[in-house]
């Protein structure tokens, strides 16, 4: 992580050093725009490309409260740049939980206490994991390297009311049968996606394309997380 320090002066103005800037690839003229969770003092800055940020974030964000979100993509693709983005600045607020077999969300679990960590490991049964996520309160699971999960408590958590999104390259042809329908975020580029929905239909899916392009993703900008 690359840090940077500047002064507030008595206008509450302050100025972005060089190297910030040249990260953000930031012009004269540029927006940016500025996010905080209450409760913790950090800000995150990024360069503003609310237009198509807004657009895709808020339809996952509408659809995650019906249907499990599931997002695809080859590696390097975005997709955890994509789940992150999606939880710290758009998501509303609540506690989320993150199935993290790979390390990928260190980063989040330091950024606040809504992050839980679970180890998928721990759970005997179903019944103990659902008791567990109520205990704890959340409202959200997040199950990255999808096709590494335990396929039991992935379909237990689905029949609850909480949110849940499934990361990963390949995901199960069983877990599929067990979940339902669907949103298919797939990550085609550093700034291409396809959102679909699909719908359940006895063993078969009918789909229906939401959003498909090349889009100004602020989030995209710079190193993968993959």
């Amino acid at each position: 992580m690359i840090k940077s320090k500047s002064t507030l002066t008595t206008k509450g103005q302050i100025t972005l050093p060089k190297t910030i800037r040249d990260i953000l690839e930031l012009q004269t003229g540029d927006d940016v725009s500025f996010s905080v969770n209450p409760g913790e003092k950090r800000v995150i800055m990024e360069k503003d490309n609310d237009e198509d940020n807004i657009r895709v974030f808020n339809l996952v964000d509408v659809f995650s409260k019906t249907s499990p979100i599931v997002v695809t993509g080859r590696v390097a693709s975005g997709k955890t740049r994509f789940v992150k983005t999606w939880i710290r600045n758009y998501k509303s607020m609540g506690k989320v939980g993150i199935s993290d077999p790979s390390g990928e969300y260190k980063d989040i679990f330091n950024s606040g206490d809504r992050f839980i960590n679970i180890n998928f490991d721990e759970f005997d049964d179903p019944q103990s994991f659902i008791e567990y996520l109520d205990d704890e309160e959340i409202d959200c699971l997040i199950v990255d390297e999808v096709q590494r999960a335990r396929v039991d408590l992935v379909e237990a958590a689905n029949k609850t009311e909480r949110e849940m999104v499934l990361v990963g390259q390949l995901i199960k042809r069983d877990l599929m049968s067990k979940i339902g329908d669907f949103i298919l975020v797939e990550m085609e580029g550093t700034s291409e996606l396809s959102i679909d929905q699909y719908k359940s239909n006895d063993l078969n899916y009918r789909t229906y394309s939401l959003l498909k392009g090349k889009f100004d993703l602020g989030f995209m900008s710079g190193k993968s997380d993959e």
